[in-house]
């Protein structure tokens, strides 16, 4: 779709799993400061309607090595991997509450918490970051908080209950955002805004995924490349 897919790896869900939810519970990586190499925590969920994914750790250390050193028991929703978010100077962001994890398990540069404004209460539904430390955001009573934590370039995305402008994946300088065909008005407008700093955008329909489901953010989870294929990259 004109995406710029390198270290992109495309893996097929074994059976009798269906449908991996790989933000909130699967393999969320760490640096461990005390080796320097990658490992993962896992999101253990306890009650759920969805597949087991510990295949996902498996399959994460036997390709990449990335050890699984433990798994967190998530007893409410805010307490999935969901609602953190890390940007590239260490701040860590959750809603309605500090993450249990920040500030024990990451080390984290400060600490930002939100309000709650929905059922899920997950950070990535509110904002993602851009580079040039940038962040955008779709509550514009955030802003005094993103200001206070730094950001000098924040954007304002459109708020809608049906779907986040902010819940996207971001993949080198393409944005990834889901299609809804009635909501094209704030679509465009979000997609004006990921534009004016730099990124392609490209819209993925879907049928399933929705307010109550996630958008593509929720859906994925990024990995670190191992050290062999970075260096074996072409400058």
């Amino acid at each position: 779709m004109g995406a710029d897919m390198d270290f992109i790896e495309h893996i097929h869900t074994p059976r009798p799993y269906k449908d991996p939810w790989i933000r909130d519970y699967g393999p969320f990586p760490l640096m461990n400061l005390a080796t320097g190499k990658w490992e993962a925590v896992e999101f253990d969920r306890e009650r759920s309607d969805r597949a087991d994914e510990s295949w996902l750790s498996k399959l994460v250390y036997d390709d990449y090595g990335i050890r699984n050193m433990g798994a967190f028991k998530v007893s409410a929703t805010s307490d999935s991997a969901g609602n953190v978010m890390v940007d590239g100077r260490g701040r860590c962001f959750s809603a309605g509450k500090a993450h249990p994890l920040l500030g024990t398990v990451l080390r984290c540069s400060e600490i930002i918490t939100f309000p709650c404004r929905s059922e899920v209460c997950h950070a990535d539904e509110y904002l993602t970051f851009l580079k040039n430390e940038s962040v955008a955001v779709n509550k514009a009573e955030f802003v005094p908080l993103l200001r206070k934590a730094g950001y000098k370039n924040i954007l304002l995305l459109p708020d809608n209950p049906e779907i986040s402008f902010a819940n996207v994946l971001i993949v080198n300088n393409t944005v990834f955002m889901l299609y809804v065909p009635h909501l094209k008005t704030e679509m465009e407008k979000a997609r004006l805004i990921y534009e004016s700093q730099g990124y392609a955008v490209i819209a993925i329909k879907s049928k399933t995924a929705s307010s109550e489901n996630g958008a593509l953010h929720c859906l994925t989870k990024e990995l670190p490349a191992p050290v062999s294929v970075l260096h074996a990259a072409p400058e």
